[in-house]
């Protein structure tokens, strides 16, 4: 197949996997666009762009969760620890007690 030089080479627009593989067009080749490619290619913008915010929320989201976590972890490990001590004052006093 030859080319007009003007073309340059074949461009290829793949609009998903799966669902929308059909809608492999080779303009180079066809010449023409789908009619409906540019509201496809809306739609799947949209849905990129809806999902990316989706998952930039939940990132968000779970960073907060994290930091939560983290400062919750913090708290628990400072209270064993002021528990341990005020344990072993306990038993220490205990043990004089009994002596």
């Amino acid at each position: 197949m030859r080319r007009s030089p003007w073309l340059g080479p074949p461009l290829v627009l793949c609009l998903s996997r799966d669902a929308l593989a059909q809608d492999l067009v080779d303009i180079s080749s066809h010449g023409v666009l789908d009619p409906n490619l540019n509201e496809k290619l809306s739609e799947e913008n949209l849905a990129l762009f809806t999902r990316r915010e989706d998952l930039r929320q939940r990132d968000t989201q779970l960073k907060q969760t994290i930091g939560e976590l983290e400062h919750e972890l913090e708290e628990t490990k400072r209270k064993c620890s002021q528990l341990a001590a005020e344990l072993q004052i306990w038993k220490s006093q205990q043990q004089l007690s009994y002596k």
